[in-house]
């Protein structure tokens, strides 16, 4: 496979599942021997992610609203590196860095799409996609659904390239000892885990209320919430319901973690209660590779990654009822657990950060082909 020069656009300020997949891809990209460079917002988390995992960024002011001087600048650098570093193909993820990238006079313009909500259909919207944008990636069936409904009349070249993880690093016992003891946690309690930022959307205050009928049955269960940012009146929502609910015993809080390895090492289910959103769920995958069958609502690409009955259960979503009796029923019968182990080698396979970035590499060979083909053509 020729090697590329690949520019990577990414304007998220949090580091989110779609700028986690970017580095991912840019590393791997990178370690094929590919000029990989990529352009983060200036002072927020995924630029420092990437000054940490080895890929040097271009620091741009991606301002959320528009911004005429910071605008020109960002627009203006892209086309410098654009033309400087003779870039095959410029990879926008967002909408604020898809804008920007169809004023860079790229050879290739590629537009990833990692969110369920739908594209505004307007005359402005369908001239980026139907002129400047040379291809789409939907990160998952879900998405491409939403696409094709908002853009029916797209005709370039869309492919679904589910997402991926890196692999969970081997953890210590003392460890996982640790982390229970600084928990409060004794080895004889299912637990549950949490794995989000702490926001409305990805449905807590569901999940707590699912707690006290789990609790009948199993006094000595652990909820953990694991986030590395909240919402602060939310969070304080959710404190309220855990006095009126009186299930202070069976919640724990975790902040920031250096690492989510002995988190998976001790949960016993995985849990995802979402209201909506997820286009691609990074954690559902980080659970199931770590050996972790899921509870999920069964919304965006949930029903993708979670295989009902067998890796997990999907419940409908805003129904603490049916989240509770599917946790019940997880809990209860091991035979999910051991599905996910005997499945591993499959989720490790499939789900790897390798894979998603070998499936963009063979899209942006097809539609560097694509476009030379029709370029002649006229």
């Amino acid at each position: 496979m020729n090697k590329l020069s690949i520019f990577h656009l990414m304007s998220a300020r949090q580091y989110v599942g779609e700028a986690a997949r970017v580095l991912d891809v840019a590393i791997y990209q990178q370690q094929q021997e590919h000029k990989v460079i990529a352009a983060f917002k200036k002072n927020y988390t995924p630029e420092a992610s990437a000054i940490q995992k080895g890929i040097i960024p271009v620091s741009l002011f991606f301002s959320s609203k528009f911004h005429l001087w910071q605008d020109f600048h960002d627009i203006r650098a892209i086309r410098k590196i654009v033309r400087q570093e003779k870039i095959n193909i410029l990879h926008a993820h967002r909408g604020k860095d898809h804008i920007q990238a169809c004023f860079a006079n790229a050879p290739v313009l590629i537009r990833s799409r990692h969110v369920v909500t739908p594209i505004r259909n307007h005359f402005f919207n369908r001239r980026i996609y139907s002129t400047f944008t040379d291809g789409m990636i939907c990160v998952s069936k879900a998405v491409e659904h939403v696409v094709r409904e908002s853009l029916p009349k797209y005709n370039k070249p869309l492919v679904v390239i589910p997402g991926g993880a890196q692999s969970i690093p081997i953890v210590s016992e003392s460890e996982v000892q640790t982390l229970r003891k600084n928990l409060n946690i004794n080895n004889s309690s299912p637990i549950l885990v949490c794995l989000a930022r702490i926001a409305p959307v990805k449905g807590q205050h569901i999940l707590l209320k699912s707690i006290p009928e789990l609790l009948k049955k199993y006094p000595k269960l652990i909820c953990i919430f694991a986030a590395s940012r909240e919402s602060e009146s939310y969070r304080a929502e959710l404190n309220n319901e855990i006095n009126i609910l009186g299930i202070s015993n069976a919640v724990r809080w975790l902040g920031h973690l250096e690492s989510i390895a002995p988190l998976m090492k001790i949960a016993a289910i995985g849990v995802i209660p979402s209201l909506g959103s997820e286009g691609w769920s990074r954690v559902a995958v980080e659970f199931l590779r770590s050996g972790v069958p899921v509870v999920a609502s069964r919304v965006g690409s949930l029903a993708e990654i979670v295989q009902e009955n067998v890796t997990g259960e999907l419940v409908t979503p805003n129904d603490p009822t049916a989240l509770s009796k599917a946790l019940l029923k997880v809990i209860d019968d091991k035979r999910y657990a051991e599905s996910v182990t005997e499945r591993q080698p499959d989720f490790n396979k499939c789900f790897s950060a390798e894979r998603v970035a070998n499936d963009e590499l063979l899209f942006y060979h097809r539609v560097m082909n694509i476009k030379g083909s029709r370029e002649l053509r006229t």
